[in-house]
């Protein structure tokens, strides 16, 4: 993309989301000019786990996975953030090194190191910088709390659980509920329930049997409750 118009993508989405955020203007001309901007295709590396300085990602096409590592030799998709959002920006020291990126489409993102964000924080008036960390850290508990939930529920609830999330930002309608459109291979699907393949094809069959799910052409469908 041209420099000058994902400069100008970059700084729409920040002001947009600049009520939630905090960021004011001065701190969104900081993280524009600092930022890097980038294309990357579909499943190339955009930030590895590690290091001792997060990263942000602000997705300006496309969409892109966030990953997790932990204790897994490979890390697992947690969440998939589309054109306009921001992977949280993780700057709690315990959880920085978890985390990464990896393109899901071809996507345009603009990437920011941590101290960039943090300074731009610290210019800014208190009651900004209090918005600010209350709404980051809304955002990776909100992801915490979502994860753990999950796994009290059974397979069958966290299969229709995770659609339905997905269903939010990427459903259209559908003459039979809400179509997911997403490109969403049965690997990721497994990753976000957290269970094994096999365990969730055997899930996916008795939904669909019991008419609480429907595949088309490789796509999911919601029914309406």
């Amino acid at each position: 993309m041209r420099v000058e118009l994902g400069e100008r993508r970059l700084r729409q989405i920040l002001t947009e989301n600049a009520i939630d955020s905090g960021l004011d203007s001065a701190a969104i001309e900081s993280i524009v000019e600092h930022a890097q901007l980038a294309h990357y295709d579909p499943d190339e590396t955009i930030t590895r786990p590690g290091g001792s300085s997060g990263l942000s990602v602000i997705v300006m096409s496309g969409i892109v996975r966030m990953m997790f590592q932990g204790a897994r030799e490979d890390p697992i998709l947690v969440r998939f953030i589309r054109a306009g959002d921001s992977l949280i920006s993780i700057d709690e020291e315990g959880f920085r090194p978890a985390f990464s990126s990896v393109a899901h489409t071809h996507c345009g993102v603009a990437v920011v190191p941590h101290e960039v964000i943090a300074d731009a924080v610290a210019r800014m008036p208190e009651d900004h910088r209090r918005r600010f960390n209350r709404h980051s850290w809304s955002l990776l508990s909100g992801l915490v709390r979502d994860r753990c939930e999950l796994l009290t529920r059974n397979v069958r609830q966290r299969v229709l659980h995770e659609l339905s999330m997905l269903a939010r930002p990427f459903g259209t309608k559908h003459t039979h509920g809400t179509l997911i459109d997403l490109p969403l291979k049965q690997e990721h699907l497994a990753q976000l329930v957290v269970v094994d393949r096999s365990t969730l094809n055997r899930a996916l069959r008795e939904l669909e049997s019991d008419g609480l799910l429907r595949r088309y052409r490789g796509q999911y469908i919601v029914p309406r409750s």
